[in-house]
């Protein structure tokens, strides 16, 4: 089963023509609507971690990679990807941590 889309374009339109029976006028007129819906409520660094397994993992079949230099190649990814995760751990829900530490010292 495949993963949901990280977005989903939307789009529609329509053409509108009137005919005043009065005046004897017509007018037309068109009505296009484009859209995108964010979906699964991925974080953009989520989405860059995916993204550089993926090249990643590319990389390593598109070149022929050995064990060595493959296991090499992935230890610098997952080293770069820590700092990503690390940085959004620290930056996630710092705030309503500390005010749960705090109201249960008081």
């Amino acid at each position: 089963m495949a993963p949901q889309p990280d977005a989903v374009l939307t789009g529609g339109g329509g053409i509108n023509i009137s005919v005043p029976s009065s005046a004897g006028s017509v007018s037309a007129g068109d009505k296009t609507d484009y859209g995108s819906l964010a979906t699964g409520g991925r974080s953009p660094a989520v989405l860059i971690v995916r993204e550089l397994l993926y090249r990643a993992c590319e990389f390593s079949t598109n070149y022929d990679l050995d064990k060595d230099e493959a296991k090499a190649f992935y230890l610098k990814h997952l080293d770069a990807l820590s700092g990503i995760i690390s940085s959004q751990t620290e930056s996630g829900d710092s705030a309503l941590s500390s005010a749960v530490a705090s109201s249960d010292d008081d």
